[in-house]
């Protein structure tokens, strides 16, 4: 809800996550980095495919292309296991917590 006073705007803040938590805030934002993310780099693995079919031989081209399968590749590497390991911290604090 917004209204002014004198010019001055004032809202009311509601946090954008229902997170209670630093654990639950950490998976939340690593579960919409995923949502994103992903996708993206499916996109760009079936992107870099296509460069390879379309180079028709230019060593050139390929080399790109396969350089662009590479990075896609490493990139989901890295959003998958930031997110592995981000489970295995929470997970090994929340067991640390409940003894």
């Amino acid at each position: 809800m917004l209204f002014t006073i004198a010019g001055a705007v004032y809202a009311d803040f509601e946090p954008p996550t229902a997170s209670r938590t630093f654990f639950d805030l950490v998976l939340h934002l690593l579960q919409k980095v995923a949502k994103y993310a992903l996708p993206l780099v499916g996109v760009a693995i079936v992107w870099a495919g296509f460069r390879i079919v379309s180079a028709q031989g230019n060593e050139e081209q390929l080399r790109e292309a396969k350089r662009m399968l590479y990075w896609s590749i490493i990139g989901t590497a890295i959003v998958v296991g930031a997110g592995v390991i981000a489970l295995a911290v929470i997970n090994f604090a929340n067991e640390l917590s409940s003894v």
